[in-house]
């Protein structure tokens, strides 16, 4: 359970310097001390070393080391919010809808996203999580302050919830349906 005293966000990737990154930076920092987020990044190290120098070493934001493929899950179990934060420019990156966010959702945490089209869909459907009003870091860090306890784990539960839905299980019997439709 979330307490009003401590909220643990969490994003995991890969560092690429088009991800913009250091924006979830900015925002985290911008936060009260209440917040705080882990990344658990994967790719160059140089990439690394810049996002750790633009956290100018906060307390509030940690490196941690990359876990394998199925510990994602269990290590993101421990945390509060799944946080992706990414700007859209272009096509692709606007109706992304990234492992990492069925990853969070199956992790049963909140999430804490921009209001990239497809994400936010399935955030408003299944109430799991915040979304800022538009892409910039004011609007988000305006979202993630109004959190408390509360409405973090309403969020958590319901993400429980949608798991059961977007899960492998549930999908492959959609895809063996369409299968047999067109043979």
């Amino acid at each position: 359970k979330t307490s009003n005293s401590s909220i643990k966000m969490v994003h995991h990737g890969i560092a690429n310097k088009n991800r913009n990154i250091d924006r979830m930076i900015k925002i985290v920092n911008l936060l009260d001390e209440r917040f705080t987020l882990d990344f658990f990044l994967t790719g160059p190290k140089s990439n690394i070393d810049y996002l750790k120098k633009k956290s100018n070493f906060s307390k509030k934001i940690n490196f941690m080391d990359p876990v394998p493929f199925d510990e994602i899950i269990p290590m993101l179990n421990k945390y509060d919010l799944g946080f992706y934060y990414l700007e859209p420019k272009g096509f692709n990156v606007t109706y992304n809808l990234p492992n990492k966010f069925f990853e969070f959702i199956q992790a049963r945490l909140g999430l804490a996203i921009g209001p990239s089209p497809d994400m936010a869909k399935l955030v408003n459907k299944y109430d799991c999580g915040f979304i800022s009003k538009d892409f910039s870091i004011s609007s988000m860090v305006k979202t993630l302050s109004e959190l408390d306890a509360n409405k973090i784990n309403l969020a958590k539960h319901n993400s429980s919830l949608a798991a059961e839905e977007l899960c492998f299980e549930k999908e492959s019997q959609k895809l063996k349906i369409m299968i047999n439709e067109l043979s």
